[in-house]
């Protein structure tokens, strides 16, 4: 699998190098190669994500680590279909954000409860945070209400209470601590920036569809 994974990834990132040159230089096939490196990043993401995950789990995949995947191959596509502006996009997006709501995040946290030592309360703090993020960010692409509420939400769970309770909690080693500390600080910059950004695109996208239209010229009675 890791052979694999690390194919994919490679195609992908020569592909992606390739988009950007064409892209950037106004040149004939920058749209073509935009789409392989969409298949390809929906490819990668999953499989990285099973990898990463499965080497927690003594090289297991688990039901958990599968649902993890298909979120992240629903997500990159929706990308993709938006970017191209495709149908069944919008959909994509609710499949994608949804299933890693309140599936994906329910059941890492229980997969987390069984273990020995588990800091529920921590655990808990971090899982209403990230559903409280993913869905923040399904509401604000939608449009529908309720989106700063979700992204306040999920501030003040991860960062006055998931946070401060991980450094203090006493069972993890040190080096591990700040490891993850580290990793997850990454992760949090990375996506928010990453929604900035593919908000940012698909406002751009719709905006300028808009002001494609023709307009109707309405004739006097």
């Amino acid at each position: 699998m890791k052979t694999i994974t690390n194919i994919v990834g490679y195609l992908s990132a020569l592909s992606t190098a390739i988009y950007v040159v064409l892209k950037f230089g106004y040149l004939q096939g920058a749209m073509t190669f935009m789409i392989i490196t969409g298949i390809l990043l929906s490819l990668y993401f999953p499989l990285y994500i099973l990898d990463k995950l499965s080497d927690s789990s003594e090289g297991k995949t688990l039901p958990v680590h599968v649902v993890a995947a298909f979120c992240a191959l629903v997500i990159t596509l929706a990308v993709l279909f938006w970017f191209q502006q495709w149908h069944l996009a919008g959909t994509l997006f609710i499949i994608g954000l949804a299933g890693f709501s309140f599936v994906f995040i329910p059941m890492m946290f229980f997969h987390k409860a069984k273990q020995s030592g588990a800091n529920n309360l921590m655990n808990g703090a971090g899982a209403i945070g990230l559903m409280a993020f993913s869905s923040g960010a399904l509401f604000k692409i939608e449009h529908w209400p309720g989106a700063l509420l979700l992204f306040t939400v999920a501030q003040v769970f991860i960062f006055l209470i998931y946070l401060p309770l991980y450094l203090k909690n006493s069972s993890t080693r040190a080096f591990e601590k700040a490891s993850h500390f580290r990793d997850t600080i990454f992760g949090i910059i990375f996506g928010y920036l990453l929604f900035l950004f593919v908000y940012g695109t698909i406002m751009h996208w719709r905006v300028t569809a808009d002001y494609a239209k023709p307009e109707i010229e309405v004739s006097p009675k």
